[in-house]
């Protein structure tokens, strides 16, 4: 987009509760190192105007380089700033107590399968 776009009332996303001219002016020269620009970024949120968040960071480097829109994203959906707020995984992975019968490179021990 060489303008910024029009958002009707049907966009619903954060996005479109974000976006703003300064945003837009201030970040629609820039590209990571891979060409992702803010047009990349917006494009889901402008052409399915129903989605909840409605950006698509395209590499990691976006994050940095489109912070000014991401981060106030992010606050948006998450309700959290991303700089203050360490990321915890919900997953828990509970250690191996028992024996499995598995020793070096030789493979499952026990005994063999007759045939």
């Amino acid at each position: 987009y060489t303008e910024m776009p029009p958002l009707t009332g049907q966009h619903t996303s954060v996005l479109a509760s974000i976006l703003s001219f300064d945003h837009f002016d201030f970040l629609q020269d820039l590209s990571t190192s891979a060409g992702v620009t803010l047009s990349h970024i917006i494009q889901p949120g402008l052409l399915a105007w129903d989605l909840p968040v409605g950006v698509a960071a395209g590499d990691m480097e976006s994050y940095h380089l489109f912070g000014a829109l991401l981060i106030p994203v992010t606050r948006g959906c998450h309700g959290l700033d991303p700089h203050k707020v360490g990321f915890h995984s919900l997953l828990y992975t509970p250690p191996v107590t028992e024996d499995l019968g598995v020793s070096g490179e030789d493979g499952p021990q026990g005994e063999e399968e007759e045939e």
